[in-house]
């Protein structure tokens, strides 16, 4: 994506936010949040453009070995046993 359409939500959130300055505290938080309302534009923008061309990570299903299991199986009793010392 080029500059431009970027540059342009800039433009246009801190023009909407500082038109509505006096609802903020300082003209200065208004600008802050025309900053962060154009971050969220060009990301909404960017993944927008992702998803269509098939770009967006794809996250793969969980596989736990018995390795992993056998560690979830005794982080129970192990965080309860060193509960009682924390109650004490």
């Amino acid at each position: 994506m080029p500059g431009p359409q970027r540059t342009a939500f800039l433009n246009v959130a801190m023009m909407m936010t500082l038109a509505l300055a006096a609802w903020f505290p300082t003209a200065g938080h208004a600008a802050a949040w025309g900053v962060l309302i154009s971050g969220f534009l060009q990301y909404f923008l960017l993944a927008g453009d992702l998803a269509r061309h098939g770009g967006l990570p794809r996250f793969a299903p969980l596989k736990l070995d018995e390795d992993v299991r056998g560690f979830f199986r005794a982080l129970g009793p192990a965080t309860v046993g060193s509960m009682g010392t924390q109650v004490a």
